[in-house]
């Protein structure tokens, strides 16, 4: 019997993918150098993000974005919130069983239950970032969202 695969599933973890650790030592001296802006790139182009998105998740201008890729280099807030985005995006992809359409489609739509909001706009708060967690536990365990 074959086991079905949504057709751009990638059987490693996000951290794997994005050559980063997902806890531990390792994961809090990136955090404190600054993620890589190679990883912003890896992360747009999973969920398919522009730049306008790109800066409003990290909530900078688009003219420090474009200094950020020159430097090829985020600070420890920017690196905090592509953190927080990364655990949003791990936890929603075991949801959707590795789909990545339905994933980046789900983080970027209104969610009646999130104040109209869409998930991927609820990250650089943690008190929103636990919200999206919740709706998501209820979602999954089938509770009223």
């Amino acid at each position: 019997m074959n086991n079905w695969q949504p057709e751009n599933f990638d059987s490693r973890t996000i951290w794997d993918r994005l050559g980063i650790p997902a806890r531990g030592e390792k994961l809090y001296n990136a955090l404190y150098a600054g993620f890589t802006y190679t990883i912003v790139i890896r992360i747009s182009e999973m969920i398919n993000l522009n730049d306008t998105e790109v800066a409003k998740f990290l909530r900078i201008s688009k003219t420090t974005l474009s200094r950020r890729k020159k430097a090829n280099r985020l600070n420890v807030e920017e690196s905090d919130r592509c953190f927080r985005l990364i655990e949003l995006i791990a936890t929603v992809s075991q949801y959707f069983e590795g789909d990545e359409i339905r994933l980046a489609m789900w983080l970027k739509t209104p969610v009646f239950s999130l104040a109209n909001k869409r998930p991927i706009d609820m990250v650089c708060t943690s008190a929103e970032l636990k919200e999206v967690h919740r709706l998501i536990h209820r979602l999954e365990h089938d509770l009223e969202a």
